[in-house]
């Protein structure tokens, strides 16, 4: 079961169409560990960070050796090391004043910290 990350007060409520964080090895699989826990990101709070995460495009798909021009909300976007930092450095760069929405993407760059210290890749899965 995910962890949800959302700024609503009862996240049993949220909408079930989001996106997914796990953290991948070498080999693109999630890593089969106790400390991978997967997130959840309900759609409408993802919105605050998506535009972050396509700004970084076009990336190499490692998987598919492919340059993938967009973001898809609809499938597993691979990030790197290098992708990961440059996503955390503009969210931490995000001017918000609503406590609750700076609380939650605090835990959003947790979240990538987290999964960045035990993988190759960062994955964001859509299931939009």
């Amino acid at each position: 079961m995910p962890i949800k990350l959302t700024i609503d007060e009862n996240p049993e409520a949220v909408s079930k169409i989001g996106f997914f964080i796990w953290a991948a090895g070498d080999d693109f699989e999630s890593i089969d560990n106790d400390r991978n826990r997967m997130y959840f990101i309900p759609s409408d709070d993802f919105s605050y960070v998506i535009s972050i995460f396509r700004s970084v495009y076009p990336v190499l798909n490692p998987y598919s050796g492919e340059m993938e021009q967009y973001f898809d909300a609809c499938f597993d976007n691979y990030f790197d090391q290098e992708n990961i930092l440059l996503i955390i450095s503009k969210i931490q760069t995000l001017n918000v004043t609503d406590i609750e929405v700076m609380n939650f993407l605090a835990k959003i760059v947790q979240c990538l910290k987290e999964k960045m210290s035990m993988g190759t890749y960062v994955v964001v899965e859509g299931n939009q």
